[in-house]
């Protein structure tokens, strides 16, 4: 299991260091089932970020999931 975090990064953007590379992971190596994350609102602040992110992973064949 690995983990993506980008500590201190504001969800404004999607251009987040951790966040592209956890998207480019799953683009290339399609080897992940579920993507976790502490809160889905959290992820993404504007709702054009927040569907091409999970857009990104459905695509990569990996579910979206909330752990609250």
């Amino acid at each position: 299991m690995d983990e993506y975090v980008d500590r201190g990064e504001s969800a404004r953007t999607s251009d987040r260091p951790s966040l592209l590379a956890m998207l480019e992971r799953l683009r290339s190596a399609r080897d992940v089932d579920y993507v976790i994350v502490h809160k889905v609102d959290r992820l993404a602040r504007n709702r054009a970020d927040d569907i091409e992110i999970a857009l990104a992973i459905r695509s990569a064949g990996a579910r979206l999931v909330s752990a609250s």
